[in-house]
């Protein structure tokens, strides 16, 4: 059954969406400081009018009721809804501008891509993507990891009904008693994760020979890509771009990291590290990935596609981890999983793109604690 809304539910909602559409307005600050220590004006006129655009239409958004007051369900559940598609309408204006993508509807594809942490890109070069087009992007993918009804809250936009919108993005995982601290802290928690990534990456690849400048930025873009598990990469090789095993590792630890569950992750912060051994989500996603892992390197032996055991080891964990934790980082290129991947191999990275990460994560799938509890639940029926 359709819910009716009346005009006074549209003025409450056209309010709150005015505050998340001034919320987004403010971060397009970001590529727009970008663009001007990079010295690339044409996108500070980009992100200048998308700000000015943004600012101005969610301010008369806010004007429809001035004192909204308690929100209902059905106002709650159609605001964090619209704000994806409105908010990403709004973001996908300074990227039109850019003229790396065909049409507006192609921009606004990209934005919806970001802010729901999927990775799909409709760029037309993304190798030679203005520096701030990629601040703006990577942005994006942040706010859509951690969730923007989350950052809103842990800024105390929504005081009344924090719980209930807490709720309606998918989050039901009781990290801290109160709301707003809770949102807190899964935003101060990303925020230290993504300046460590940023921070090692950025030696990691000074190491390799890019300039410091480079290595910063795209450290933090591949530390994003990887923790809010959503894929986006500043090179159209993805992964397979840096050739460097070290580089390797840390964004599967990061993209690990992103697919645990922020009630977890809590707890260990407050230093109860033993909850990692006895989580039933830890446990059923380290015996599924090493499952994953020997068949899909068998898989691949059986195509023989890579001769040498290095190369098998690491090309099948990493892409099994990507896979399970929906991230969606690549070390075989395109032409490689067309070609030379047997049905199996397929079928297998299929499988852990499906399974997921941990519930109350970023990373999508049916999550690794329903998969836990159907295998007990077998095994008991069993016994």
């Amino acid at each position: 059954m359709w819910t009716h809304f009346y005009r006074s539910d549209l003025r409450i909602i056209a309010h709150y969406l005015g505050s998340l559409i001034v919320l987004l307005s403010y971060t397009m600050l970001v590529p727009l400081a970008v663009a001007l220590v990079m010295q690339e004006w044409r996108p500070v006129g980009q992100y200048a009018c998308g700000f000015g655009l943004a600012l101005a239409c969610g301010s008369l958004l806010r004007l429809a009721k001035i004192s909204p007051g308690q929100m209902e369900r059905r106002q709650i559940i159609a605001i964090t809804g619209l704000v994806w598609v409105v908010g990403a309408f709004f973001a996908a204006v300074p990227l039109y501008f850019s003229g790396q993508f065909v049409d507006f509807f192609d921009a606004f594809f990209e934005c919806v891509s970001g802010l729901t942490a999927t990775g799909l890109s409709m760029a037309r070069d993304i190798d030679h993507m203005a520096t701030a087009d990629q601040m703006w992007r990577f942005t994006l993918q942040f706010l859509g990891g951690q969730g923007v009804i989350v950052i809103a809250l842990s800024l105390g936009i929504f005081t009344r009904s924090g719980s209930a919108l807490y709720n309606s993005e998918g989050r039901d995982e009781a990290v801290l008693p109160n709301i707003k601290k809770t949102a807190q802290f899964i935003w101060r928690f990303s925020a230290c994760v993504v300046i460590t990534g940023s921070i090692v990456l950025m030696v990691i690849l000074m190491l390799l020979g890019i300039n410091p400048l480079r290595s910063f930025f795209h450290g933090l873009w591949v530390t994003i890509g990887a923790y809010d598990t959503g894929g986006f990469s500043p090179q159209s090789l993805s992964i397979i771009y840096y050739h460097s095993w070290p580089l390797e590792v840390i964004v599967m630890i990061f993209m690990c990291l992103g697919a645990l569950n922020f009630a977890l992750l809590a707890q260990v912060h407050q230093g109860n590290w033993r909850t990692i051994f006895s989580d039933i989500e830890i446990r059923t996603l380290g015996l599924w990935i090493m499952g994953m892992v020997l068949l899909f390197v068998a898989a691949l032996m059986a195509g023989n596609y890579l001769l040498d055991y290095s190369s098998l080891v690491r090309s099948g964990i990493f892409t099994i981890v990507s896979a399970t934790t929906n991230t969606g980082y690549q070390l075989l290129s395109t032409n490689q999983i067309a070609t030379m991947l047997t049905s199996g191999a397929f079928f297998l990275v299929a499988i852990s793109m499906a399974i997921g990460g941990s519930a109350g994560s970023t990373a999508g799938g049916i999550k690794a604690l329903r998969v836990g509890l159907i295998c007990k639940g077998i095994t008991a029926r069993i016994k």
